[in-house]
């Protein structure tokens, strides 16, 4: 929160901040990429950055070198190392995909 403009509100101190912050709840669009060429695409997504994990309950729909996903929810752990799709999941192989190292 920025009191520059707001005369009435004392500022937010930062260790305040650094605790919402810590913790978010995206509402919209959420899309998470990675650079190995994977793309996720959910409308919500709860972030907690100091533990490394996100989750969502709503549809999400995934793809990548490996093909594509579609599930009805994911948990995301080890800061994204692992991700676990809930629900019901569809997963179509690309032929002749190779893992990456």
């Amino acid at each position: 929160y920025c009191s520059e403009y707001d005369n009435f509100s004392q500022p937010v101190p930062l260790e305040d901040l650094k605790v919402r912050i810590a913790a978010l709840h995206l509402l919209g669009s959420v899309n998470i990429f990675h650079d190995a060429g994977y793309e996720f695409r959910t409308p919500s997504a709860h972030v907690d950055l100091s533990a490394g994990t996100a989750q969502g309950n709503d549809p999400v729909v995934g793809q990548g070198p490996f093909g594509i996903l579609r599930a009805e929810g994911f948990r995301l752990f080890d800061g994204g190392a692992r991700i676990l799709f809930t629900g019901k999941a569809r997963l179509v192989l690309y032929s002749g995909f190779e893992q990456l190292d």
